[in-house]
């Protein structure tokens, strides 16, 4: 009986020492890879993690004596680096070398990339950080979804109606004016006067134009702007006989195409869905 119980003490003892000399070894690797990262050797880190070899940078900092390690069944063991930051460490075959399988957090990814992503459907919250980086590639997805949002949004934001007074000064229309330009907005959000202006430019002045000041248009209304009077020699060309041309009238917007899409985008989760229908 006391050598049944002293069996099965010196066995359980084994087993403690295993399990601290398999952690050991694991700390080790922790400790070697965050030397590996201090170094900033992308050669040296890419030997402990071979996919981080398509990361642009790392984005972690940490003590390897104080970072926590566990063993995950089936996947080898997660060593958790901070807030949302951990790796799966594994061994490529029976008592072989380490490597680090994947990674979450630890790639250095933009809060607007991972944003946008995780809106369109393009990324999805549990993906770790190499399918992420790759998912992120695909510049194909951004400008379908670039080119569609800004082919609505010019669309349905833009010049409904144009009409002027000049009858009421002259008969022959060459006793000048005003114009009035009604901007309809069919978008389902707002889009701010700062960001567009209406110019009327001179059928005969060559690089003669006023300049509308763009409104506010809320989604689904419209507004008018209303133009300076304009003068007679604005229309017509006096050198041709009195010849009255009408005037070049165009929305234009001051904020660029990607400023466009940066500030009025509103992801409606199924972009990436549909992208992948069109393919």
């Amino acid at each position: 009986m006391k050598q049944s119980i002293l069996s099965n003490i010196i066995l359980v003892s084994l087993l403690l020492l295993v399990s601290c000399d398999k952690n050991k070894d694991i700390k080790q690797f922790a400790s070697d890879f965050a030397v590996a990262v201090k170094s900033g050797y992308k050669s040296e880190i890419t030997k402990m993690y071979p996919d981080a070899a398509v990361a642009d940078s790392l984005n972690f900092a940490y003590d390897a004596e104080k970072a926590e390690i566990e063993e995950v069944e089936g996947k080898g063991w997660k060593l958790t680096l901070g807030d949302n930051q951990f790796v799966i460490i594994e061994r490529t075959e029976p008592n072989g070398a380490l490597s680090i399988k994947e990674s979450h957090g630890v790639f250095a990814f933009s809060k607007a990339q991972k944003e946008f992503g995780l809106k369109t459907g393009l990324l999805k919250a549990d993906m770790n950080d190499a399918t992420i980086a790759e998912q992120l590639s695909d510049t194909a997805f951004i400008s379908y979804v670039s080119k569609n949002f800004l082919k609505t949004f010019k669309e349905k934001f833009r010049i409904k109606k144009v009409y002027d007074n000049r009858s009421d000064y002259a008969s022959d229309w060459t006793g000048g004016g005003e114009w009035f330009v009604t901007i309809g907005n069919d978008l389902d959000i707002d889009v701010s006067g700062a960001d567009y202006q209406v110019v009327i430019s001179s059928p005969v002045q060559q690089d003669e134009k006023e300049i509308l000041e763009g409104k506010d248009v809320y989604a689904g209304s419209q507004e008018t702007l209303k133009s300076n009077h304009i003068e007679d020699t604005f229309y017509v060309d006096y050198s041709e006989s009195i010849d009255s041309k009408e005037p070049k009238i165009k929305l234009e917007f001051i904020l660029s195409d990607i400023d466009i899409l940066n500030k009025y985008f509103v992801p409606k989760g199924d972009e990436y869905s549909n992208y992948l229908k069109q393919k």
